[in-house]
């Protein structure tokens, strides 16, 4: 016989975070559920099945070769100092 799970159980076993497995489920790529009397269950084998076909297609997606595009910086724009009197003066009006 298959061992059900509940989801606390299921967050103990996998060993991840309960917010985890919410945003797993969530998202549509956590393990198969089954609901019964307002609950979750989880069959142990069911979640093995899941967790194998997940570390597989993990392991065959290649490593991203691009680069991440530069984000703007926040706040307000930095001057350029032209020379050291600039950056004097930009020195005094900080303190």
């Amino acid at each position: 016989m298959d061992r059900i799970l509940v989801f606390s159980e299921l967050c103990d076993y996998l060993r991840i975070s309960a917010a985890t497995l919410y945003r797993l489920e969530a998202a549509g790529e956590g393990p198969p559920v089954v609901r019964l009397k307002g609950g979750k269950r989880y069959s142990q084998t069911a979640v093995d099945q899941w967790f194998l076909a997940r570390s597989m297609a993990t392991a065959r997606e290649p490593a991203p070769t691009e680069e991440r595009p530069a984000q703007p910086r926040r706040g307000r724009p930095r001057r350029e100092l032209n020379s050291v009197s600039d950056a004097l003066r930009s020195a005094r009006v900080r303190a």
